[in-house]
């Protein structure tokens, strides 16, 4: 089993999951939001972190108009995925998950703005294109030539093929 433990600790959301569940039990659709996991990925993860002790469920109702309820499962942490977080509190690895976490959501939110600018900016990449490729982005020559002096001299001239000699 502690093999087993170790190894999923290094699936992708298991981390999460426990870690966002240190406080408070979470509804399978709140985990996925703060998870940043597809369902079927973290419902694999709730399954395996259940099968290792790390995680349970509980049955909640919600109360709705004219006493009809509805069941739903709310995850909590264990004893067992306690002490694994405590560990991994100790060794950083909670401190480096949301840091992580959070430069995804940065990463995510740039994306975002250049979908946005390329979509409202697209005449201008567009011509950005068409640079000539002696100039710079402002359209200075960069080759260095004034356009009046005569360099002709210093260029080399084609042999002359013609074998009439």
């Amino acid at each position: 089993m502690v093999k087993a433990i170790s190894g999923y600790l290094q699936r992708s959301g298991a981390i999460g999951v426990l870690v966002h569940l240190k406080s408070d039990s979470k509804r399978f659709n709140e985990l996925k939001d703060l998870v940043g996991v597809s369902p079927s990925t973290l419902s694999d993860r709730l399954d395996k972190g259940a099968d290792l002790g790390l995680i349970t469920t509980r049955i909640g109702k919600d109360e709705y108009e004219r006493d009809q309820r509805a069941v739903h499962h709310e995850y909590m942490i264990t004893d067992r995925g306690l002490l694994v977080l405590s560990k991994m509190e100790e060794f950083d690895v909670i401190f480096a998950y949301r840091k992580l976490r959070e430069a995804e959501e940065r990463l995510d939110e740039g994306i975002e703005d250049m979908h946005d600018w390329i979509a409202e900016d697209s005449d201008r990449i567009a011509l950005a294109a068409e640079v000539h490729p002696t100039k710079d982005r402002e359209g200075e020559d960069v080759t260095g030539y004034d356009g009046e002096t005569d360099y002709s001299e210093h260029m080399e001239r084609p042999k002359d093929t013609d074998s009439s000699d």
